[in-house]
């Protein structure tokens, strides 16, 4: 990667490399396989179509780290790349611009989706397939895998749980913060998390 210096803000030119055909013949020149090429191995490569419009707000890869899940504005839209081709697999547009989103599976075949519009959508491999509202308008959802609940939390003090084996959603936990602004689930510990909008950090045991 080329690196240049202009009025002290340093330019990164990352299209200035070598392409495939390049490297390949300098393995061959020097009888080497090209994964025993160091700067081969090292070399940055870019993944394509990687743009919106106007921004790109949220990002999320895959479990099995195949894929890249985005969600950007304006319009809103929701892109998947797949990393090992370095391309775009899908685009799809929404009704709404997207907060948080969660992958519920190893690849890009299932996502649950906040939007905006205090709307939960759930998305599969062929498009959207569900979506549900939810009381106040949220700011932040997590996934238990353990018990297949989705919690989205927002502008109350009510932990929303959506049960995803059953359809339908569970009693709420009750907060003593007014409004949470953030929600996490630690797998190891099997504790959601929160944050307030008072400051206060709680854990809860589902």
């Amino acid at each position: 990667m080329k690196v240049s210096t202009l009025n002290g803000v340093k330019i990164y030119d990352l299209s200035s490399g070598k392409s495939l055909p390049e490297y390949m013949e300098e393995a061959k020149k020097r009888k080497i396989k090209l994964k025993h090429l160091d700067e081969y191995r090292n070399r940055i490569d870019l993944i394509q179509d990687l743009d919106f419009k106007i921004s790109c707000q949220r990002l999320k890869v895959s479990n099995d780290q195949n894929y890249i899940v985005a969600a950007g504005v304006y319009p809103a839209r929701l892109k998947i790349y797949e990393t090992r081709e370095l391309s775009m697999k899908v685009e799809r547009g929404c009704d709404s611009e997207i907060l948080k989103m969660e992958v519920l599976s190893d690849d890009y075949s299932k996502l649950a989706l906040l939007c905006a519009d205090r709307n939960i959508e759930f998305h599969a491999q062929y498009g959207r397939h569900f979506k549900i509202r939810i009381p106040k308008f949220g700011r932040d959802i997590c996934y238990n895998p353990n018990t297949a609940d989705l919690m989205a939390v927002g502008a109350s003090n009510e932990i929303y749980r959506l049960n995803l084996g059953m359809g339908r959603f569970q009693s709420p936990m009750e907060s003593d913060s007014p409004e949470i602004n953030c929600i996490n689930y630690s797998e190891r510990l099997e504790l959601a998390c929160t944050g307030g909008i008072d400051g206060r950090v709680q854990f809860w045991n589902t």
